[in-house]
């Protein structure tokens, strides 16, 4: 099973840090949609190397962009994928 968010590092430390980064004006709206031409709002602070595989990087400012949460949502699948996940169906939508 895996572990909770809390246990894997996402404290109200770090609420707080990804409510600050996401205010900041560079980081307003979504990188990937921005890089396709659409202007639309960040809710996610993503970690680009998966914090699960590169837990050194967890705090590091230059592992974080803004997502949406389509887009947060795509990259989860896309790292499952790229890294490998055992978890069953990891990085799927729920069929129900």
């Amino acid at each position: 099973m895996r572990p909770s968010s809390r246990q894997r590092g996402y404290t109200s430390d770090w609420d707080k840090y990804s409510r600050w980064f996401l205010r900041q004006p560079q980081n307003i709206f979504c990188r990937r949609c921005k890089a396709n031409g659409r202007l639309v709002r960040s809710r996610c602070t993503d970690h680009i190397k998966p914090a699960r595989y590169f837990p050194e990087l967890f705090w590091d400012q230059d592992n974080h962009q803004p997502l949406c949460v389509a887009c947060n949502t795509a990259k989860g699948r896309e790292d499952a994928a790229r890294y490998g996940d055992a978890r069953p169906g990891a990085g799927q939508k729920p069929t129900a």
